[in-house]
């Protein structure tokens, strides 16, 4: 994979852990789900970090390889929820809703893991 363009989400994790590179040796780039899809399919790019329904698409296609998974780094991957300061402003009853709903959904799936993966 050195010298190879990807997408910036995943890569750090999957370059050290599968892979053996750092930043410096890929090219890194952001773009949506469907824009990393369509830059794959065309070529343009070597590699995705992706999640399903994507990935389930893609691999069904028998084209692509799966070179890396959060199964190899267990509880090493971050959620990230983030709002900039204008829709905080606005809507924090919003907000205050979606993160309990979150640590809520959080907690059963640690409390009932079997069941929960059946969901996830």
């Amino acid at each position: 994979m050195e010298g190879a363009t990807v997408d910036v989400l995943g890569a750090g994790a999957a370059l050290r852990s599968s892979a053996g590179l750092s930043f410096r040796d890929v090219a890194i780039i952001g773009k949506s789900q469907d824009d990393l899809v369509l830059e794959l399919e065309a070529g343009r790019i070597d590699a995705m970090q992706t999640y399903p329904p994507y990935s389930i698409k893609l691999l069904k296609t028998g084209k692509y390889n799966k070179i890396f998974d959060t199964t190899n780094i267990p509880g090493k991957i971050v959620d990230i929820f983030s709002v900039n300061a204008e829709v905080l402003a606005k809507r924090r009853i919003d907000i205050r809703v979606f993160l309990k709903a979150y640590y809520e959904a959080f907690d059963y799936y640690n409390s009932w893991i079997q069941p929960s993966k059946c969901i996830t």
